[in-house]
Order: C-alpha cells, then sequence, then structure tokens
C-alpha cells in the first residue's frame, strides 16, 4: 500500500520537487519504483573526508574523528552511530584488553568465550563483533600486505597491532 502511494506520488510529483530514494536492497522495490528512477552509485567516503567532516560539522575531537573515521569504513552514518555507541573508544580498549583475543583466530571455542564475556557484560555485541573483525582485519592486512599503516583501520593503534602480530601468526594457520 505504501509502495502504491509513492509510485502516485512519482507518476505526479509536487511542482518543483526533487525525490531522492536511498536503498540498500534495491531488488525489494516494486519494478514500477524502479523504472522511474534513475540509479546513482554512492562511493564511500575517504578516511580524510570524514574525519573533517566529523571535526567540522559534528563537534568531533581530533583523535575521536580519526577513530571514528577509520571504524566508519567510509560511511557517515556509522562514525556518526559510533560516536553516540563507542565513547571515544573505551569500548575498543575494553574489548583489546579482554584475554584470549589472541588465540581467537585459531581456537573457535575462545572465540566464543569473548563474545560470551562481553554478552555477560550488557555489551552490544554488534558492534564488539564488528571491532573484533576490524582488528583481526587489521592484523591479517599488516601480515600479508607489509603496508605502512595507512590502510590499517585501527591506524591509531599500530604499535599494538605489531605487538600482537608477532605471536599471532608465528604458524600459518591458512595454509
Amino acid at each position: 500500500e505504501a509502495a502504491n502511494a509513492f509510485l502516485k506520488s512519482l507518476e505526479e510529483p509536487p511542482p518543483r520537487n526533487l525525490f531522492i530514494l536511498l536503498s540498500s536492497h534495491p531488488s525489494q522495490l516494486l519494478p514500477t519504483i524502479l523504472s522511474r528512477c534513475q540509479r546513482i552509485p554512492f562511493a564511500i567516503l575517504s578516511r580524510e573526508f570524514l574525519e573533517e567532516l566529523l571535526k567540522k560539522h559534528h563537534s568531533f575531537e581530533p583523535e575521536e574523528a580519526v577513530l571514528a573515521a577509520g571504524l566508519a569504513e567510509g560511511s557517515m552514518a556509522k562514525a556518526l552511530a559510533l560516536d553516540k555507541e563507542f565513547n571515544s573508544g573505551e569500548r575498543r580498549d575494553f574489548l583489546l584488553s579482554l584475554p584470549g583475543l589472541n588465540e581467537a583466530p585459531q581456537n573457535a571455542a575462545l572465540a566464543l568465550e569473548l563474545a560470551a564475556n562481553l554478552k555477560g557484560k550488557g555489551e552490544k555485541i554488534p558492534i564488539f563483533l564488528d571491532l573484533l573483525r576490524t582488528w583481526f582485519r587489521d592484523l591479517l592486512f599488516l601480515r600479508e600486505v607489509k603496508c605502512e599503516g595507512k590502510e590499517i583501520i585501527n591506524g591509531d593503534l599500530l604499535p599494538t597491532l605489531n605487538q600482537h602480530l608477532a605471536p599471532l601468526f608465528t604458524e600459518d594457520i591458512y595454509q
């Protein structure tokens, strides 16, 4: 019913109006709606540009902007959500202090234990799972690409990442 009402608005728009329809799942829209739209794909924002926007327009401190821009991976919405729920890196620091973090990629039981520790603390599991994903992505990226740290999401923790890197990959678990 709502889609049909929207379709009517698209077919007979009010004067001097422009509709911008954003969807992460365009396949779920009615074909009649899609046929009346022009598709314009949006690219992710660069980390540097996102940092500047956060500082200028959203009152982020410089270190908070760097952290949020890295973890948001090009998404302004994600960066702003991190600001509300992330508490300036305190949750990431808590996560990185959990025992067994280094062994989690090789031991599924330890990974589940990490998740249980988070749940027991009443924390929001999706945020922490995303943090874990970025942490292990950075470790693997440092190992395989041997980059300078510019591409690292948790770039502010590069020395810590390098400390965790050596014991984590003493044997090749991916072969």
